[in-house]
């Protein structure tokens, strides 16, 4: 009997030792977002599948909560090996990768659909912005495109409807100058305010209103100052999923094969628990009292439209600029 138990635990030992030798491939991968987000669900569903689908030749390991860095770090961090894959929004990789911002830009977006029509990873932009990611000094590949909340207009005063009720009002902004000429355009008054301090803003009146998601104007309480949420749906983020060229170039061909559909595959998921957890918080606002109102947007897209032209030419991105609109009904 203890034969038969050494044996036994020998050869656990050794499949032991056998499963942590299989993988061919050990890759890190990391977001400043904590377990459970939208980015790191993504990780983790991306890790699992290329895991099965190699059969256990490339390995995963996922950090959240910023345990490797914040989100431009992070995406430096492709640059120099110290991460493998990482999903970071269009504002955070800008300075990388200029001609991202256009996806920034208030109202790029008409809607949900037309969003989905850009982004998708069979479209014409989606092959002129994994060109354009693919062969920049970045050192990176594009694997996907993610979606982090729908972001529209809340405020402590009244309910607005039209673009007369946001005239002279204090939207808190970053210090971006796309932010701040962007609101100026649709007659609000932007007051840049660390994100912090927005709270404290809000209830001593230094701001009037604020914008972001459901999740974010939630989690944060932001509505027990400002409880007029208008769907002004003026940004629909946007972020780009990456692998390290360090990482992707040890792969051979059929792996690099995997990782690709995997990337693609992850993140059209991405984007659907994205709108899911966008209507989840839009239901427990409502249970809190929020006064939500929606809008006709038309008014608001035309204000936006020389920004869009403007922030185009800026960063030459005029041809990405002409296939977004191309998708749209304008």
């Amino acid at each position: 009997m203890k034969k038969l138990s050494i044996c036994i635990l020998s050869a656990l030992g050794c499949l032991a030792v056998s499963s942590s030798m299989a993988a061919e491939f050990n890759f890190k991968a990391g977001t400043d977002q904590p377990k459970g987000s939208s980015y790191a669900t993504l990780l983790e569903d991306f890790a699992k599948t290329v895991q099965a689908n190699s059969d256990g030749r490339i390995r995963i390991k996922v950090y959240p909560a910023a345990q490797l860095g914040s989100e431009l770090e992070l995406a430096q961090g492709l640059r120099l090996g110290t991460v493998d894959f990482t999903a970071t929004s269009v504002g955070n990789i800008s300075s990388l990768l200029p001609k991202v911002a256009i996806l920034g830009a208030p109202y790029i977006f008409e809607n949900i659909e037309h969003r989905q029509k850009v982004i998708s990873d069979d479209t014409a932009f989606y092959a002129a912005l994994e060109d354009y990611v693919n062969h920049s000094n970045v050192g990176v590949k594009l694997l996907g495109v993610t979606t982090a909340g729908i972001r529209s207009l809340y405020n402590s005063k009244h309910p607005v409807k039209t673009l007369d009720d946001l005239k002279g009002m204090k939207v808190r902004t970053l210090t971006s100058e796309e932010q701040v000429e962007g609101w100026e355009n649709l007659g609000a008054r932007p007051t840049p305010i660390a994100f912090s301090e927005l709270y404290s803003a809000l209830q001593t009146g230094v701001v009037d209103a604020a914008e972001n998601s459901p999740e974010f104007y939630y989690s944060m309480k932001h509505y027990e100052q400002a409880p007029y949420y208008t769907l002004t749906d003026h940004m629909m983020a946007t972020g780009l999923f990456m692998v390290s060229d360090l990482a992707w170039n040890k792969l051979p061909d059929d792996l690099k094969k995997i990782v690709l559909e995997a990337g693609h595959a992850a993140s059209r998921r991405e984007q659907q628990f994205d709108m899911d957890m966008s209507a989840k918080y839009m239901e427990k606002l409502k249970a809190e009292g929020v006064k939500v109102n929606e809008i006709d947007k038309g008014p608001w897209i035309e204000r936006s439209l020389p920004l869009q032209d403007k922030l185009a030419k800026n960063v030459d991105a005029e041809k990405m600029l002409g296939l977004i609109r191309q998708a749209g009904s304008r």
